[in-house]
């Protein structure tokens, strides 16, 4: 019946060659062979096959077949089970290509996403860098105040668009995660470094609390680490208009290298009803609406937050009420790294804003302004953008360094065969080519013609994990997405002033033969990480 033959007549004593499946006889032959090797003790289980009916009509089946042995286990005949499975063929099809054209759609959103974001990434750093120098020079208190609330929004609406450009690479999968070492108490004064503008303007006292029980190297997510933390923290200083912020990082289990670290934010702010808290970790949802004007945000922060938290094993709770602050405590689970050493660990006091509230770190923050390094370190400043441009090239010129600028890759080449520059700050997005050949073309000459290597690092607007690595492999030694800030740059002095001891190390070991033969290696040493 499953093959439309209804009447017994139509097969008692005919076989596979008289039923006459399909011209030619390709299926009644391949039936003769699944029988000889079912007699053959090779019975098939399971097996997906697809029928060509005498009418033309495929059908798509599961298969079983086995031998009808005597009392002597000599094959006499086969038992068979054909089940059609051409309807759910037909769905799985249909889903694998719903299943592409969503792909395809989310790819597409993707690709919008990351080139909306290149476009409003490269202006808003513009805007920033200027208005930043702008509020330098005008000495009017009213006149700065406007430079500032210009410099205020422009970083609100950059950390809009990272929350929805981070959000979007999480959706599509692009943010992997990662099993490597790294040190807690340099992630947390990091943070402490970026947050340190908003709660000196809030007039916040801030504390933290770092258990000296954690090790000094772990193994585990930094990158996620960072944004729970960061994601966090910033709510907490978003929703307190006056009072404190407060970090605790606590070491609750250590065994056989197996860590669990508990994050404690506290704050006193405006609080979250008890009824509303069941809905913060829910995607696009706010407790306040945008129309009220009151805080910033599209609902995505602690969703993130949650996901990143499910990821790496975590947990999560939060405890509150309306205006009685809030307390998010979240256990994440991480390993102690061999090269963990447990160095003495200093306690300094920080002074707040006030001069008399302190602030207890595990180690001193460096400081945010870094005085201008010495002997005029030339850059070159490779990017198309005119205002950014002169953005990176003022900030870099008052930290005290010698700056030439390229607007594209050819123009970069020429620069850096009239000058031996110390860095390189590379745009990827140039006009003419990609930043990443620019960089190798540049190492590629310098090495060829026997000229000091610079230093390149990229500054672009979008840099995700693939592009980070391909950056790498080009030679940069680093990688920093717009805008350029103050810590940023004081990355670049630092880098610069390794170098420096790296060369003057390699000098000290070098035995040359003459003075000229000295000078000519010396010229000549190159900079690896």
């Amino acid at each position: 019946r499953l093959v439309g033959l209804d009447r017994p007549e139509d097969i008692v004593g005919k076989n596979d060659q008289d039923l006459n499946w399909q011209p030619g006889g390709h299926t009644a032959e391949i039936f003769r062979q699944g029988d000889q090797d079912t007699l053959n003790g090779h019975p098939i289980n399971n097996q997906q096959e697809t029928l060509i009916l005498p009418n033309g009509k495929k059908l798509v089946t599961l298969v079983s077949k086995l031998p009808i042995c005597n009392d002597d286990g000599q094959p006499l005949g086969i038992v068979g089970y054909f089940t059609d499975i051409t309807a759910l063929k037909d769905q799985e099809r249909e889903l694998r290509r719903a299943k592409q054209q969503a792909d395809a759609a989310n790819q597409a959103k993707s690709s919008f996403i990351t080139n909306i974001s290149h476009d409003m990434r490269t202006p808003l750093s513009g805007i920033i860098g200027m208005a930043q120098q702008l509020a330098e020079k005008l000495r009017h208190p009213s006149d700065k105040m406007i430079a500032q609330d210009l410099i205020q929004s422009s970083q609100v609406l950059l950390n809009l668009l990272n929350q929805v450009i981070e959000f979007s690479k999480h959706e599509a999968g692009d943010l992997p995660v990662y099993e490597i070492q790294f040190n807690l108490r340099e992630l947390v004064d990091h943070i402490v470094r970026l947050v340190k503008p908003s709660v000196q303007d809030k007039q916040l006292d801030f504390h933290i609390e770092y258990d000296n029980k954690i090790p000094s190297i772990l193994i585990g997510d930094p990158v996620r680490i960072q944004r729970i933390l960061l994601n966090l923290v910033g709510n907490a200083i978003k929703f307190t208009r006056h009072g404190s912020v407060e970090i605790r990082l606590i070491c609750i289990r250590r065994k056989h290298r197996r860590v669990v670290i508990q994050f404690e934010v506290n704050d006193t702010g405006i609080g979250i009803p008890l009824d509303k808290q069941a809905l913060i970790f829910t995607r696009f949802e706010r407790l306040h609406p945008a129309y009220q004007g009151r805080y910033p945000g599209f609902g995505l922060g602690l969703t993130l937050v949650k996901q990143f938290i499910t990821e790496l094993d975590g947990e999560i709770s939060v405890n509150s009420g309306e205006d009685q602050g809030t307390r998010f405590t979240v256990l994440i689970p991480v390993r102690e790294s061999l090269a963990s050493q447990c160095s003495p660990r200093t306690s300094e006091f920080i002074p707040s804003h006030d001069q008399q509230d302190k602030v207890l770190l595990a180690d001193p923050i460096a400081p945010v302004m870094q005085s201008p390094a010495p002997n005029k370190k030339m850059i070159l400043v490779v990017e198309d953008h005119l205002i950014v441009q002169k953005a990176v090239q003022s900030m870099l010129t008052k930290s005290g360094f010698e700056v030439h600028t390229a607007d594209n890759g050819a123009q970069a080449l020429t620069q850096v065969k009239l000058h031996d520059y110390d860095l390189v700050v590379m745009d990827l997005g140039l006009p003419d080519q990609d930043g990443c050949i620019v960089a190798k073309e540049i190492r590629s000459w310098q090495q060829q013609n026997q000229r000091p290597i610079s230093i390149i690092i990229a500054l672009s607007a979008h840099l995700d994990e693939e592009s980070h690595q391909r950056c790498l492999a080009a030679g940069m030694v680093k990688t920093f997405v717009k805008p350029l800030d103050v810590q940023k740059v004081q990355e670049i002095s630092s880098l610069l002033k390794t170098e420096k001891q790296k060369k003057k190390k390699k000098q000290k070991h070098s035995y040359p033969i003459n003075k000229n033969k000295a000078d000519s290696f010396n010229r000549r040493v190159c900079h690896h990480e």
